[in-house]
């Protein structure tokens, strides 16, 4: 499986699994904004303390909603 950073793609293919995946949809764009960016630094925009909290809330929700469907399965 070749390497995918596109985090839009990669939550479409979890949906394929876990329907319930669209509830990470907003989450998932947050982080959006800065994975590609943070990925070649010279093109990084300006990124504010608010930004950070917004990505930091964005991340623990997904993380929280992966635990929850990994509990669900044992």
């Amino acid at each position: 499986m070749p390497k995918v950073h596109d985090l839009a793609y990669l939550l479409q293919l979890l949906e394929t699994k876990f329907p319930s995946g669209g509830e990470l949809l907003d989450s998932v764009m947050t982080l959006s904004e800065i994975s590609t960016a943070s990925r070649y630094p010279a093109d990084l925009p300006e990124i504010t303390a608010g930004d950070c909290l917004g990505f930091q809330d964005a991340a623990a929700i997904i993380v929280s909603w992966c635990r929850l469907q990994l509990d669900s399965l044992t």
